[in-house]
């Protein structure tokens, strides 16, 4: 067991504790929790000790906490080595799973312990790819990968799940590479000022106004929220920093249930078309 800590800005992020155990087995025991991502409901307090003693107790498993309790309400973590699930997975890659409490879905904890972790990953660990995967039908654990930036991969053959059934999963994918364009851009030269503040309009409806790159490093602070993390579509419709003349066809961040779009994920869409979309001079 990892005696680590992180801190967000809303979560503790820490070890499982034997005393958890009463209030693991209050959130477990529901089947809306573990079946989606094909664990079974806990049927006791004796059990879910057993999980924390066993399956929580391996290295880089966190209990997610809510900011100023110390009452666990979800769990995340970072698995590699032999631990990973997928062919497509190299040896020195990481992959992320996560799961929360029902009454605490929709305020966006897990896509802020997820950036922690990717965080983690990369910069702690030296990790330079991490996976997401989820079952067919779980939009919920699709969504967090989206918001974090992650973009699908591939689709793995049908195949039985702990649960015993047959399942089909997907598997999303990060790289330290695409993150590092969105932390470096302080590093990129802002636009230059011959180059006009014209604005095209995306695929997704939103409008977007070409800004000098370096602007990113504001927005960032503006929401105090780490590189990851998500920010309001109309925020970042009009103050996303950006050189690039907008194609419609080729320009397609993906919209998300509740108004977001993740900031990583569309500067590593932006960072694909630089040198052929940059805007026209007049």
């Amino acid at each position: 067991m990892s005696d680590t800590i992180i801190h967000t800005r809303r979560l503790t992020l820490r070890p499982w504790r034997e005393s958890d155990a009463e209030t693991l087995y209050r959130y477990a025991k529901d089947p809306a929790v573990g079946t989606p991502a094909g664990w079974p409901a806990h049927r006791s307090a004796a059990e879910s000790l057993d999980v924390i003693r066993t399956v929580f107790s391996a290295p880089e498993v966190y209990a997610v906490v809510p900011k100023p309790s110390d009452e666990p309400v979800g769990s995340c973590g970072i698995m590699t080595g032999d631990t990973l699930h997928s062919a497509c997975m190299g040896s020195d890659d990481a992959e992320i799973g996560y799961w929360i409490a029902v009454p605490y879905w929709g305020q966006g904890l897990i896509p802020e312990a997820v950036d922690a972790l990717l965080d983690r990953c990369f910069r702690h660990l030296g990790r330079t790819t991490v996976w997401i995967g989820y079952y067919d039908g779980n939009d919920k654990s699709r969504r967090v990968a989206e918001k974090c930036g992650f973009e699908y991969h591939h689709t793995a053959p049908p195949a039985p799940s702990p649960l015993g059934d047959i399942r089909t999963e997907h598997f999303m994918r990060l790289t330290k590479r695409s993150v590092t364009s969105v932390r470096d851009d302080d590093r990129r030269p802002p636009r230059r000022p011959s180059e006009p503040q014209t604005e095209a309009k995306a695929d997704t409806g939103i409008r977007l106004r070409p800004l000098g790159r370096d602007a990113v490093t504001d927005l960032r602070a503006e929401h105090d929220a780490p590189p990851f993390a998500r920010c309001d579509a109309a925020r970042v419709g009009y103050d996303l920093p950006t050189v690039i003349a907008f194609d419609a066809q080729q320009f397609r961040p993906p919209p998300l249930d509740n108004g977001t779009i993740a900031v990583g994920t569309i500067l590593h869409l932006l960072d694909r078309h630089l040198d052929t979309h940059r805007v026209p001079k007049h």
